[in-house]
């Protein structure tokens, strides 16, 4: 036994050391690429961390680093310095700034970005500057990986983010950045969060501005920082608050208004009926804006975003399905007119094509429009995933090749889904779909649906969940006629807490239904 402890012991520590030498290893590698921000204010010097994506001299930091800033500079670690230059580009919802620094036919050390999905538990470093300690290395794990609103893919990481790492690389174990060093949770213990490196990907622009004239317009007002902070801590209520006192003191503010159809938009109230009324708002919101400002691309795709899930809420029905189709189709056509790699409205068609296509009433689409549909949202995804892997597009993946029973790509899919975003419900779902209907796997695809289920926060999309599960039940019951009383209730069971969850009366419709169908089948029995 003791032998056996000190072997245990002694792989530990051969672990730990291996730990320790690929750090050390790693640190010498990537620290020439790795810099110290100052940004010059009004009232002051604020400080953060960054590092170069291009040998020529191209840097991220966070967005927040350089707010307000009327100059800025690096400091690398040999003590050079030199000013940035120009923004070339940034968001301050995903609150990172792509820039270039003032040198002469330099070269400097850079940092690969990681292309690829990121595993949850691998080891990772960040090298920073929190609180002025130049070149501060430090490890962790990734603990989890989440999705925001606003900052978009993030990752839940152990290493400390303290005042001032702002904008520091976190990297894997091979020096490939995975993460931005943004925020953390002082309230908790190891509450660290990056941003996807692969959003970098989306900086595409070169606005060549003045350090000075980033997020200067007049339109970005008080209210709207203040609003954009509330959102991304999930208090809509408080944004909405904002955003509306800033249309009150300015009605032609139209980033309130595409931020107010943002808010809408994401909105997820456990009621349908007010589901549609947020949906209907974030409409509204997004065409003014649209109006006031037609030029932008972003603001067709949000308006494109919002009628899909009008058509979505409203499974396409026969009434005005046609017209929610063609109308969120010519809206990203015209955002992608604008901008041909608007990724949101690239992935958008992509979406409406696959959920009109399985959605739409028979008549609506042929066959062969619909698989065409198919392949051509596979065409857009594959564009997408280029730029920016996410679960969604994994997801429409999954459907697409479903739809045209590649049920081999269709899993393979899933699977990356399930990979990137393992607590996340939807690639459970969509499995759990195919294995039961498509590919009878009852047992395995249910395992995928009770998993679903317990990953879903949300009541509304539970009660997809739990509809789809008493579909399965109902469908097993009546086509094998074994154990029908018990799966019959089972399915009624789901059907009702799908209703207690939502009180949308069409689960109380499938509920009544089923009842019916069981009892005419007793009476059948009975006859014969």
């Amino acid at each position: 036994m003791k032998v056996f402890l000190y072997y245990l012991f002694s792989l530990f520590c051969l672990k730990c050391y291996a730990q320790q030498y690929n750090a050390q290893s790693l640190l010498l590698k990537i620290q020439d690429a790795v810099f110290t921000v100052y940004a010059e204010l009004d009232n002051g010097v604020s400080q953060g961390s960054g590092f170069f994506i291009s040998s020529e001299g191209v840097g991220i930091t966070n967005y927040h680093v350089l707010d307000g800033a009327n100059s800025a500079k690096i400091k690398l670690r040999n003590g050079e310095q030199y000013v940035i230059s120009k923004i070339l580009d940034y968001d301050a919802d995903m609150d990172l700034v792509k820039f270039k620094i003032s040198s002469e036919n330099q070269l400097f050390k850079s940092l690969q970005i990681k292309q690829g999905a990121i595993q949850k538990g691998e080891s990772i470093l960040n090298l920073s500057s929190p609180i002025g300690l130049e070149q501060t290395l430090s490890t962790g794990i990734v603990s989890s990986l989440r999705r925001d609103d606003t900052h978009g893919d993030v990752i839940q990481i152990t290493a400390p983010i303290s005042h001032g790492s702002s904008g520091s690389p976190v990297l894997n174990m091979k020096g490939e950045v995975i993460g931005v060093a943004t925020f953390g949770f002082e309230e908790g213990q190891s509450l660290n969060f990056a941003v996807s490196a692969l959003q970098i990907n989306l900086l595409r622009q070169n606005l060549n501005l003045p350090v000075s004239e980033m997020g200067r317009s007049p339109l970005e007002t008080l209210n709207i920082r203040n609003a954009r902070k509330f959102i991304q801590q999930g208090d809509y209520a408080k944004a909405v608050e904002y955003l509306d006192e800033e249309i009150r003191i300015n009605p032609k503010n139209h980033i309130a208004l595409y931020l107010l159809s943002k808010v809408f938009y994401n909105t997820d109230p456990s009621n349908s009926n007010e589901r549609l009324n947020a949906i209907d708002q974030s409409i509204t919101f997004a065409a003014q804006a649209i109006q006031i400002e037609p030029d932008n691309s972003d603001y067709y795709s949000q308006l494109g975003m919002s009628v899909v899930a009008l058509g979505i809420e409203d499974k396409w029905n026969d009434s005005f399905g046609f017209k929610i189709f063609e109308m969120a189709k010519q809206t990203f056509e015209i955002s992608l007119r604008i901008d041909s790699l608007n990724i949101n409205s690239l992935y958008g068609m992509a979406k409406l094509l696959c959920e009109a296509s399985r959605y739409s009433p028979e008549n609506s689409f042929t066959v062969e429009e619909k698989n065409t549909n198919y392949v051509i949202a596979i065409s857009l995804l594959e564009i997408v995933n280029d730029i920016l892997p996410s679960e969604g597009c994994y997801n429409y993946l999954c459907i697409a090749y479903t739809a045209l029973k590649n049920f081999g790509m269709a899993l393979i899919y899933c699977d990356k889904a399930i990979t990137l975003y393992p607590n996340w419900y939807r690639g459970y779902y969509l499995r759990g779909d195919m294995k039961i209907f498509e590919m009878n796997m009852f047992n395995e695809g249910l395992l995928d649906l009770e998993k679903a289920l317990a990953l879903c926060e949300s009541p509304h999309y539970a009660a997809e969940i739990l509809s789809l599960r008493g579909t399965a039940y109902e469908q097993k019951a009546f086509a094998e006629r074994k154990n029908m009383a018990t799966l019959v209730a089972k399915a009624i069971d789901d059907y009702c807490s799908a209703y207690n969850l939502t009180k949308n009366p069409v689960y109380m419709e499938w509920k009544d239904k089923i009842v019916q169908r069981f009892n005419n089948a007793k009476v059948l029995e009975e006859n014969f």
